[in-house]
């Protein structure tokens, strides 16, 4: 039968492969934690991007500690994450739909353009995570969200001092 299908197991050097979803909640989890996955990775490079702008351009430390202090924080929860699920395996880079780089993704006019850039895509990832993971675990979405309201005050603290240099 198709349901005998679904729950189909090949046993094959001693690993047990399934071909397809035993049910609907093995299909969400996947979704979820390649939700989680691909938001990690983008919250992560974000944050690089950010921390680079402030480390190089403006040659702030304390801006440079509170981005990586971030950054860090984020892998913490990404390890959490990753020693109870294994997220990597649901990731599908090939067939992902939106992999494409939109017109507005080409084209930045300055650091504070790239800086402001860098930081919406964290905070959107930062949201995204806080969401998702409400379904996995809420303690780490509250530790999304924290870290999305210090992104705030730090994108915000960035910006100022770059406006501040190209007004110069």
């Amino acid at each position: 039968s198709f349901r005998s299908l679904l729950s189909l197991v090949i046993r094959r050097r001693g690993l047990s492969i399934r071909l397809y979803p035993v049910n609907n909640t093995e299909i969400c989890l996947r979704t979820c934690l390649r939700i989680v996955d691909a938001n990690l990775n983008r919250a992560g490079e974000g944050l690089r991007v950010a921390e680079d702008i402030v480390r190089f351009y403006l040659n702030d430390r304390k801006l440079q500690a509170s981005f990586k202090a971030l950054r860090h924080d984020l892998k913490r929860l990404n390890k959490a994450i990753t020693a109870r699920f294994h997220v990597i395996l649901s990731r599908n880079s090939r067939g992902d739909v939106g992999r494409e780089t939109t017109q507005g993704e080409r084209f930045r006019k300055n650091f504070g353009d790239v800086l402001l850039a860098n930081t919406g895509r964290v905070k959107e990832s930062l949201r995204c995570l806080e969401e998702m993971t409400k379904l996995l675990d809420p303690a780490w979405a509250e530790g999304f969200k924290r870290m999305r309201f210090r992104l705030y005050d730090t994108e915000k603290k960035a910006y100022k001092k770059i406006q501040g240099l190209c007004k110069k």
